[in-house]
């Protein structure tokens, strides 16, 4: 079967790199919607590590491109993080202690992200250099996430 015209890949080849601008981008609109600063640092890492995903990413003709939908899983534990954290919560804690729930959660997701792409690595032959990339990134996120929540949650730490 052939690819349609807009598909090929020499009209393909930039693709990989906009969706990769098209990822921090939105990264850091999420972090300026909910009103905290992405630190620059992050931004740069971030980026390399997006630099590095793009380098990795399969070829078009390689059977593994038809599985890397599968690494939409991994973006699930930093947007979960979000959600369970008091990053996306208009109010703050003040004096009140934090809910009980909310730090073991925080740190089983950390765990979580760390653990999916080594889960999904037999899955993604032809892109396991690639699913580390993007494991790492999404670490890293779930990391900042992490840190930052518990941060807001214990002031006197």
């Amino acid at each position: 079967m052939a690819l349609p015209e807009i598909l090929s890949p020499e009209k393909t080849g930039l693709l990989p790199w906009a969706m990769a601008a098209i990822a921090l981008l939105s990264i850091l609109g999420i972090f300026h919607l909910i009103g905290y600063p992405l630190p620059h640092r992050l931004v740069v890492i971030l980026g390399l590590i997006i630099l590095g995903a793009t380098a990795l990413l399969p070829s078009e003709a390689s059977a593994a491109r038809r599985r890397l939908p599968l690494l939409t899983v991994l973006v699930l534990p930093w947007i979960a993080a979000l959600g369970a954290g008091p990053l996306l919560d208009d109010f703050t804690y003040g004096g009140a202690p934090p809910p009980d729930w909310m730090i073991p959660t925080q740190l089983a997701l950390l765990i979580a992200s760390a653990i999916l792409p080594l889960v999904l690595m037999p899955s993604m032959r032809g892109a396991r250099r690639f699913t580390v990339a993007v494991g790492i990134f999404n670490l890293s996120l779930t990391l900042f996430v992490t840190v930052s929540g518990i941060l807001i949650l214990t002031p006197e730490l």
